[in-house]
């Protein structure tokens, strides 16, 4: 199993497999959209890469999630995006090259699978669908979806005020909730082909 965003190493504080090779940006300056393997080495892999974008820097609520990734060096938010849409395209970048390196299916129920955690959220007041533009890219790199797993965190409205005391206007949905895709990989890197050519998003 490969984890190519251990961070704090949350996924596996109940279980841990037996063989788990783990990457975290922070520690040893790995990228996860190109990692030192071979094609097809890994059966398994969890990916959990950052999902949110943040907005304005006084008004974020997601410093401490990019703090886990190593993504917050010097008290700045990381240079390499600064817009859903830029952050979306490393996740795609991401998953492309977890597909890479998992093994392909070999029938309908065996074979590689990649786990990916992401989420729909508001970012400058439009609801951005993180978790759909992901299951998307996968599909596109033919990839099969075998379960999706919501994950719950606190119940209720939004909150009437804003961390710095301020009055809060709820405007949309809460976003009280996660994504885990469970998808199965491709039999041939076929999609891959198709992507490095230019014929998908």
């Amino acid at each position: 199993v490969l984890d190519p965003t251990y961070e704090n190493g949350i996924w596996w504080q109940q279980w841990r497999p037996r063989q788990l090779t783990t990457h975290h940006r922070a520690v040893d300056g790995t990228d996860f959209r190109s990692l030192p393997y071979p094609d097809a080495t890994f059966d398994a892999i969890a990916f959990d890469p950052p999902y949110v974008c943040p907005g304005g820097r006084k008004t974020s609520t997601v410093k401490p999630m990019h703090e886990r990734y190593g993504m917050n060096e010097g008290g700045h938010d990381d240079p390499m995006f600064s817009t859903p849409a830029e952050l979306q395209q490393i996740i795609n970048d991401g998953l492309t090259e977890m597909v890479r390196l998992v093994k392909p299916r070999q029938t309908k129920n065996r074979g590689g699978i990649i786990v990916v955690k992401c989420q729909n959220y508001i970012w400058s007041g439009a609801l951005w669908e993180g978790a759909e533009l992901t299951r998307d890219h996968a599909r596109a790199l033919g990839c099969d979806v075998v379960d999706r797993l919501e994950f719950l965190t606190t119940p209720g409205p939004q909150p009437t005020v804003n961390p710095d005391g301020s009055p809060r206007r709820q405007v949309h949905a809460r976003r009280n909730l996660s994504t885990l895709f469970v998808f199965r990989a491709p039999k041939t890197r076929a999609a891959q082909s198709v992507l490095d050519l230019g014929g998908a998003a």
